[in-house]
């Protein structure tokens, strides 16, 4: 009987050791998966360009972790201002409106990319003709 109880006590010693060394998954050891980072995720200053409406001036945005972009457009010859907002892909897709105060919104889509100087630049088709943007990461 004291060998059973040796050996039992042995088998759960062996257990407990055992599920000690359980690993987390791989993801660092927690329980829910990694968060995938927008290799765009930042906050920047930079300028927009519309030709067929006249349109120029100034942008600021903040693209999020998870690609959701917000922002505020600053139109030099209306002098006014509007939202652009959307959401870009880790390929640098991106799709959204934009409007400066007292214009239709417009639907954007288009690409996205970074240049060796560290600036983001994109030419988006939208309702109204392209848009170019030439936009620098704040410091």
């Amino acid at each position: 009987m004291t060998n059973l109880h040796g050996r039992t006590a042995s088998l759960l010693l062996c257990l407990v050791l055992l599920a000690g060394c359980g690993g987390g998954g791989g993801n660092g050891g927690g329980g829910a998966p990694d968060e995938e980072v927008s290799p765009f995720a930042d906050s920047y200053a930079g300028t927009f360009n519309a030709p067929s409406t006249g349109d120029n001036g100034t942008v600021d945005v903040v693209i999020l972790n998870d690609g959701t972009v917000s922002g505020t457009l600053f139109s030099t010859p209306r002098n006014a201002e509007g939202p652009i907002n959307g959401s870009i892909a880790a390929d640098g897709t991106f799709t959204g409106t934009m409007q400066v105060a007292g214009t239709p919104e417009a639907t954007l889509s288009g690409t996205f990319s970074e240049g060796s100087n560290g600036h983001v630049t994109g030419t988006l088709q939208s309702t109204s003709g392209d848009v170019t943007f030439d936009l620098v990461p704040r410091v």
